[in-house]
């Protein structure tokens, strides 16, 4: 990881912090150390890679300088994808959403880690 890339994932996503949030959700691995990645592609919010144990996830969060009404949006994109549960659309499946901005300066949601690509970033 890029000394960049490893410095924007410091400043958005706190380990300690985020750990106790997900001890506090019941999500496995719980008192395990928690690291991220942050991972390129994305346009107007930030995604990284969050491991704990052996658990993986995609974090995806609004830039450190949270836009009018991104918060919001992130709530918005949470209940978009858990309401794709049942369907056959192919998504990543939704694991938990904070909508406490304290937690790691804005609201968040995690969800299943797809391997893929992106075409923003070929």
């Amino acid at each position: 990881m890029s000394d960049a890339y490893a410095e924007r994932t410091r400043q958005l996503v706190d380990p300690g912090r985020l750990g106790a949030w997900l001890d506090g959700q019941g999500l496995p691995g719980g008192g395990e150390p928690v690291h991220s990645r942050f991972v390129t592609g994305g346009a107007s919010n930030e995604l990284f890679e969050v491991t704990r144990g052996g658990e993986r996830w995609a974090l995806r969060r609004p830039p450190a300088r949270v836009p009018d009404g991104r918060n919001e949006t992130m709530l918005r994109e949470y209940r978009i994808i858990e309401a794709l549960a049942d369907t056959d659309v192919p998504h990543a499946r939704a694991v938990a959403c904070c909508d406490d901005p304290d937690v790691i300066g804005a609201n968040f949601y995690l969800m299943s880690f797809v391997d893929g690509w992106s075409p923003i970033s070929e």
